[in-house]
């Protein structure tokens, strides 16, 4: 696979999760002018935000609109597929992750290719989200964790696609700022109705199989 030169060198031997993702081209949901400015802003704003968790910066790649990152923690790339989810909502959005050996070859000091075991098992993984139609795949090392993960992911993933622009809307401020007060005065809306929507979400139940996710795949 073919990459941009992010312009700094890496280490060309490291192991660590794997990480590829596209955003599906859609016409009838966004032009593809806008999708291709929004997601080096998104992979940006994620990169800032989670330095400490991703061994190599999300970055595109030469077949955009894929892109690709090197994650420390499986935990890391559903957080990576539910942001993007909802950033580009309802414009659908695959990730796929492998844990195991990366190389990235960088001839002349610039990197230009992704190799070695995990990400060839994560381009495998990507083919099988895109034709099932899946937010994300993971692949750890053990198959019982990696089949709960599996199918704790597409069950949140049909839940974020009966979310309305408004409720999807709501969840990120919320995420954002903590505090239902708060994401009412930005939406000029009364508190009451902030609850409403993340009922309707099923934030609740989210909030709480995320932190599971969390708990289980940070170090498993």
């Amino acid at each position: 696979m073919t990459t941009p030169r992010p312009g700094a060198f890496l280490d060309p031997r490291l192991s660590g999760v794997a990480v590829l993702g596209e955003a599906e081209e859609n016409s009838a949901v966004a032009r593809f002018d806008m999708v291709q400015e929004l997601l080096p802003e998104a992979l940006a704003a994620l990169n800032q935000a989670h330095r400490a968790r991703l061994v190599a910066p999300l970055a595109t790649s030469g077949g955009f609109p894929e892109f690709w990152g090197v994650a420390r923690d499986l935990a890391m790339a559903y957080v990576l597929a539910r942001d993007l989810a909802e950033r580009f909502h309802p414009l659908a959005v695959r990730l796929a992750a492998a844990r195991g050996e990366v190389r990235l070859t960088a001839p002349g000091g610039d990197l230009e290719q992704l190799e070695g075991s995990a990400f060839e098992t994560a381009g495998e993984l990507l083919y099988r989200a895109r034709n099932e139609d899946r937010l994300l795949l993971i692949q750890g090392g053990d198959p019982r964790l990696d089949r709960m993960g599996n199918a704790t992911f597409q069950v949140l993933w049909r839940q974020m696609q009966t979310w309305t622009p408004r409720q999807c809307q709501v969840i990120r401020l919320y995420r954002a700022h903590g505090r239902q007060k708060r994401v009412a005065e930005d939406l000029s809306v009364t508190q009451q109705t902030v609850s409403s929507s993340l009922a309707a979400a099923g934030w609740k139940v989210l909030a709480e199989t995320e932190t599971a996710i969390d708990s289980v795949f940070r170090d498993g």
